[in-house]
């Protein structure tokens, strides 16, 4: 139907591989417990994690109407090489096999985006052209270090350290992001503004 709105990303649990990393979790050999939580206090979910050379094993259990059901499986790795040596490891969706860096719980199982049926939340967006804008507006101002992050904004001075030719660049950019921005707001509203 027309009117239906496919979940996002954002809106269901994941297993993100850069998450494991960062938090040293990948050494094979090791077990641990993963949660998401609801807020500080209460965790909203646990999966049991096993590291292994060559895969994960995810166990977890579901509790519904009365009955618990368990779910034990492996995620398997998929190898790249580097540019300057060595291999980077991903996860293989056990569906599709795809190679990816996350998996979503949706369905019971973990899979990647495209078989839980999922979308990242800037495609729902409504005027993509003005979000899209607005959003490498931030990030570039962001990038200068600016306490103001709005459109129009005055131009953030060149941060101490950075090149004046990469300062040059990226205010050129931010030009440009902000006139695509202003005329995305004028199009969105028929030619008004």
């Amino acid at each position: 139907m027309k009117g239906d709105r496919k979940l996002t990303t954002q809106e269901v649990r994941r297993i993100d591989l850069r998450d494991l990393r960062k938090s040293h979790s990948m050494t094979p050999g090791t077990a641990f417990l993963w949660s998401w939580q609801a807020n500080r206090i209460s965790d909203m979910g646990k999966i049991a994690i096993a590291v292994y050379r060559d895969r994960l094993r995810l166990r977890y259990t579901i509790n519904q109407a009365g009955e618990s059901q368990e779910y034990d499986y492996p995620v398997y790795f998929q190898y790249t090489l580097c540019n300057l040596g060595g291999q980077r490891a991903w996860l293989s969706c056990p569906l599709c096999g795809k190679r990816v860096a996350v998996l979503y719980f949706r369905r019971y199982y973990f899979y990647c985006r495209t078989c839980q049926n999922l979308n990242y939340a800037s495609s729902q967006e409504t005027n993509e052209k003005v979000t899209k804008a607005l959003r490498e507006i931030r990030k570039l101002k962001k990038r200068l270090k600016a306490a103001d992050t709005t459109v129009n904004s005055s131009m953030p001075v060149r941060p101490k350290g950075m090149h004046h030719r990469t300062y040059s660049e990226i205010v050129e950019r931010l030009k440009q992001m902000e006139a695509g921005y202003w005329q995305g707001v004028s199009e969105k509203f028929n030619g008004f503004i």
